[in-house]
């Protein structure tokens, strides 16, 4: 059984797609169209303003969805679909949730909710991953009782995991848990705590985007998996974009997925992306899947 994964922000690097762009030149003229910008020119931005949520967010959408039209032309279709964080809008794009114009529409306006918020609160988020963890379970105890202002933003594999908080408190537990050698910690290259209490407003801006746009979501043409429940997307629309909007304030259970859709049965995992920075995880949460 072939398994897509989509991943999100993170994957992103100056350059992405360039060797794509002629391929589709159709869907580029749609992009442009929707996102009102020169797609190329937004790829190759850099470091620095690519990582900015608004200008990220809608670029590795196109990415990831341009590679998955690039497999497709193959043949290749999956019986299964996964994302992580933003890749989840291409899992369900995927599965025909929605067609190209309108998954890009809703990236960009989720990029957008998350700048907006950020722009006007008196706060900077960071994301700090820390992974080689022999034990977990202390390490998730130590760090509520020491930092209560940072929450789990998501649990990536059986050793990693990340958490989202101010940056001035990210910078604090990446110090701290590097010199208690419980974990190696480094800061994400990301421009805000997604996945935590502080996407609250940003998740209500959301919600209100996606209901005045009265989109009509269809059912998946096969199993979506989703981040907040670790399980397949029901078929009822309104329900869809509850977990869509959730999603932002509440951790990515992507190990638990990855086991969910491993479950009693022999999966090929395809990444689909700009580059593959989910396929190690998954490796290592199931030693025997296929990638």
């Amino acid at each position: 059984m072939i398994a897509f994964v989509f991943p999100g922000q993170g994957a992103q690097y100056s350059g992405m797609g360039v060797e794509l762009f002629d391929r589709f030149p159709q869907h580029i003229e749609v992009a442009e169209s929707v996102l009102g910008t020169n797609v190329r020119a937004l790829c190759n931005l850099n470091e620095s303003q690519l990582r900015k949520t608004h200008n990220t967010q809608p670029a590795l959408f196109l990415v990831n969805a341009l590679n998955l039209l690039s497999l497709e032309k193959r043949g290749i279709h999956p019986r299964v679909a996964a994302g992580h964080s933003l890749g989840e809008l291409n899992a369900l794009a995927s599965a025909g949730v929605f067609d190209f114009e309108t998954g890009l529409w809703i990236a960009s306006e989720r990029g957008l909710c998350m700048s907006q918020v950020f722009n006007k609160q008196d706060f900077s988020g960071g994301m700090v991953a820390a992974s080689r963890i022999s034990d977990m379970k202390l390490v998730l105890n130590l760090v509520s009782e020491k930092f209560p202002d940072v929450d789990v933003a998501s649990f990536n594999s059986p050793t990693q995991v990340v958490f989202a908080g101010p940056f001035d408190r990210a910078i604090k537990l990446q110090t701290w848990l590097n010199s208690s050698y419980l974990g190696r910690a480094l800061i994400l290259k990301v421009s805000g705590a997604f996945h935590s209490r502080y996407m609250l407003e940003a998740a209500d801006l959301f919600r209100h985007r996606l209901e005045s746009a009265n989109i009509k979501f269809r059912k998946p043409q096969f199993p979506v998996f989703s981040n907040t429940t670790a399980a397949p997307f029901p078929d009822d629309p309104h329900k869809i974009k509850q977990l869509m909007v959730e999603q932002l304030t509440k951790p990515v259970l992507w190990l638990d997925t990855i086991q969910s859709i491993r479950q009693n049965r022999s999966v090929q995992f395809q990444e689909i992306g700009p580059r593959f920075i989910l396929t190690p995880l998954i490796a290592e949460t199931c030693s025997q899947a296929t990638l």
